[in-house]
């Protein structure tokens, strides 16, 4: 991170006795807009966006958080949903003294919680990146995806979060198309350790806590005012292409979708150059 110009900060937010573990530049280049990366739930901040922190530090002044109960980011709040996390984002922002608008770029459920910043607070998102991210998905196609996946899981936490290294290597290879055969058993399971089961009782929580996709009160998904891209992988199985289509045009009609041949849940890391290059040529205005 460090030879991409960021250094770590722990953001406290008093109001919620809340600490946010962010990356931000170490000098913010003027004239540069900012960009704000949200991981989603498998990876952490570091883990999620290795792929695009030189491409995006050319370009922008990048901050790159980690969401409540990843990294050190932890909050003595009880409310778990996305929309307070995009709230404490926001506050994040404020204690950073980053006051103009900023664009916001999140995948799978870091999208869900760009996707409440950009509604919540219009007058500080500029332009929206949602990739992979399930913001019109409704508690079947969370039924659906386990059913994909196969071997008797119950719970979303049971292929997001996996305890056994057997299920780690099928959400790992679920969610990529990367091959991990060659990948020993005692490094997956200090990646399950370390990785997918850290603060797994909290991030129980957040996936119990989410508002969208909940079977008793979801929200109504509302419009954005922002110019939005959509990306998606073209082989995802986690939330598959028909939802990007079902977003764009439910809710998003003036947005842009571009599908990622070949990729996964996570074409950041199944084609970084694709996807790189079609989030700066967005996010520069073209």
């Amino acid at each position: 991170m460090r030879r991409c110009g960021l250094q770590q900060k722990q953001v406290k937010i008093e109001a919620s006795n809340t600490t946010l573990d962010c990356w931000v530049p170490s000098a913010a280049k003027e004239g540069r807009p900012a960009l704000l990366l949200l991981h989603g739930f498998v990876f952490n901040a570091l883990l999620e966006w290795e792929n695009q922190l030189l491409a995006f530090t050319e370009k922008f002044n990048v901050y790159v958080p980690n969401l409540l109960f990843f990294g050190e980011s932890t909050t003595e709040s009880g409310e778990r949903s996305e929309i307070f996390q995009a709230q404490c984002m926001k506050l994040m922002l404020d204690e950073l003294q980053v006051l103009d608008r900023v664009h916001a770029l999140g995948t799978s459920y870091g999208g869900m919680v760009a996707f409440w910043m950009a509604h919540l607070y219009p007058e500080r998102i500029a332009r929206v990146v949602l990739a992979s991210s399930g913001v019109a998905m409704d508690h079947s196609d969370s039924q659906r995806m386990l059913e994909r996946f196969g071997g008797g899981v119950a719970h979303p936490a049971d292929v997001l979060m996996p305890r056994s290294v057997q299920v780690a290597r099928k959400t790992m290879e679920f969610a990529t198309q990367k091959k991990l055969a060659l990948v020993p058993d005692c490094l997956v399971e200090d990646i399950i350790e370390e990785v997918l089961c850290y603060n797994r009782e909290h991030r129980l929580e957040l996936l119990d806590g989410m508002a969208i996709g909940s079977v008793e009160n979801p929200p109504v998904v509302p419009q954005l005012v922002q110019d939005v891209l959509i990306l998606w992988g073209e082989n995802d199985q986690i939330f598959t292409v028909d939802l990007a289509h079902r977003l764009q045009s439910r809710h998003l009609s003036d947005s842009k979708l571009e599908i990622i041949p070949g990729a996964a849940h996570a074409p950041q890391v199944d084609n970084p150059k694709a996807f790189n290059g079609l989030v700066v040529k967005f996010l520069s205005g073209n």
